[in-house]
């Protein structure tokens, strides 16, 4: 299993329940639209300790391959690129990354 990883911070005067919304309506859209890759969990920074990023979001990938169908199927989904433009344009820095899982047992 894989794991998409995306984090961003929030753009000046954008606050959490704007994100939380967005991120929602994303995961809503995005869990009917592609049921292959889960979302795992939406997280934010507590109180701010630390660096950036502010929010990060955790999706399961099933396979590399998995990534290439979606590619192709999200270019074709007009509402989903629209849900997908409104939410980027609440952050800024963005950064994804895919991540394997390494267990050490």
């Amino acid at each position: 299993m894989l794991y998409y990883m995306v984090e961003f911070d929030p753009r000046p005067g954008v606050n959490r329940r704007q994100i939380t919304q967005a991120y929602r309506k994303f995961v809503s859209h995005f869990q009917k639209t592609f049921p292959a890759i889960k979302f795992v969990g939406f997280f934010a920074r507590d109180i701010l300790i630390g660096s950036r990023p502010q929010y990060f979001a955790l999706w399961e990938v099933p396979k590399y391959a998995t990534l290439d169908t979606w590619k192709e199927a999200f270019s074709a989904d007009k509402h989903g690129r629209k849900i997908s433009t409104q939410l980027n344009e609440l952050g800024t820095n963005w950064d994804a990354k895919m991540v394997s899982k390494i267990d050490l047992h």
